[in-house]
C-alpha cells in the first residue's frame, strides 16, 4: 500500500508511514508519545494535526499512575531560606578568612591574637558545615520529589530516574555532568511535561552548573591546602584559596535559589493547567 505523511501533534515532527497502520495507535519515534492515526483527508495523502488523535486522558493517567504529585511549595520556601543563609554565611567566611590573611601577612603576631583567630575560624567553620549539610540533605530531597512530580504530570522518556538524579552527585566522574543533565531535563519537563523535549533550557542551568563545578573544585583545593599547610606562607596560600571559594559560593547560592524557584513555579502551573475546573 502507499505511504502517507503526517505530523505528530505533540512534537510537530513530520513523519511518514504505510497506510496499513491507519486507525492504529503508534508511538512517535521522536517524542515517544502515543498517537492514533486516522484516514488521510487531503488529495495528496497528507494528514493534518487535528486528524491525529492523542491517547485518551485515561491512558495518559495510567502512564503516570506510578507517581503521585507531591506539593513542593513548603520545601522550596525552606530551601530558598537555606540558600540565602548559605550566601550570608559565605560572606561571613569571606570576612573571617580575610582577617586571617591580614594577620598572616603581618609576619608576627601575639599568641593571644593567634588563639583568637583560630577560635573564630573554628566557630565559623562549624556553623558553615552544619548549614551546608542541612542544605544538601534538603536539596537532594527536593530533587527527588521534583523528579517524581514531573512524571506524575505526564512527562515520559526522561533518561535519569529520580533516584539517580540524586545518586549521580556522589558517583566520581559521572558527577561532573550527569547531575546537570538530570536538572536540565527536570527544568524542561517542569515547563511542559507533555512535550519537554522541544523546550529550550534556560541559561540559568548552565550558569548554576558552571559555578557548582568551580565552587566544588575550589573548595576541595582549599581543604587540601589547609590540611597540608606547615608554615605561614603555605597557610596564606590556603587562606587565599578559601577567600576565592567564598566569593564563588555567593552567586552559586543565589543561582540555586532562583533555579528551584523557577522549577517549583513551573510545576505548580503545569499541575493547575491539568486540574479540571
Amino acid at each position: 500500500m502507499a505511504d502517507f505523511k503526517f505530523t505528530c501533534p505533540h512534537c510537530e515532527q513530520h513523519l511518514e508511514a504505510s497506510e496499513e497502520i491507519l486507525g492504529a495507535t503508534i508511538q512517535c519515534p521522536s517524542c515517544k508519545k502515543d498517537l492514533t492515526l486516522a484516514k488521510p483527508v487531503s488529495p495528496d495523502g497528507s494528514m493534518l494535526i487535528d486528524h491525529i488523535a492523542p491517547p485518551p486522558p485515561l491512558a495518559q493517567a495510567k502512564q503516570s499512575s506510578r507517581f503521585t504529585f507531591r506539593e513542593t511549595t513548603s520545601l522550596t520556601k525552606l530551601l530558598k531560606i537555606l540558600f540565602g543563609a548559605n550566601a550570608a554565611m559565605a560572606i561571613v567566611c569571606l570576612f573571617s578568612n580575610w582577617l586571617q590573611f591580614e594577620l598572616l601577612s603581618r609576619g608576627t603576631f601575639s599568641l593571644i591574637e593567634g588563639h583568637a583567630n583560630d577560635s573564630r575560624q573554628q566557630i565559623v567553620a562549624l556553623f558553615t558545615e552544619i548549614l551546608s549539610l542541612v542544605t544538601a540533605v534538603l536539596f537532594l530531597r527536593w530533587v527527588y520529589r521534583a523528579n517524581q512530580n514531573v512524571r506524575a504530570l505526564g512527562a515520559q522518556g526522561l533518561g535519569i530516574t529520580p533516584g539517580w538524579a540524586v545518586g549521580y552527585f556522589f558517583v566520581p566522574i559521572f558527577s561532573l555532568w550527569r547531575p546537570y543533565q538530570a536538572m536540565r531535563d527536570l527544568w524542561k519537563a517542569s515547563k511542559n511535561p507533555n512535550a519537554w523535549q522541544s523546550v529550550v533550557p534556560g541559561s540559568i542551568l548552565q550558569l548554576w552548573w558552571l559555578f557548582w563545578i568551580i565552587s566544588s573544585s575550589l573548595g576541595w583545593a582549599a581543604f587540601r591546602a589547609s590540611m597540608g599547610a606547615r608554615n605561614i606562607e603555605s597557610l596564606k596560600a590556603a587562606t587565599t584559596n578559601q577567600i576565592v571559594s567564598n566569593v564563588v559560593e555567593i552567586p552559586l547560592c543565589i543561582l540555586a535559589l532562583i533555579l528551584v524557584s523557577q522549577i517549583q513555579l513551573s510545576q505548580n502551573a503545569a499541575r493547575a493547567s491539568n486540574t479540571p475546573l
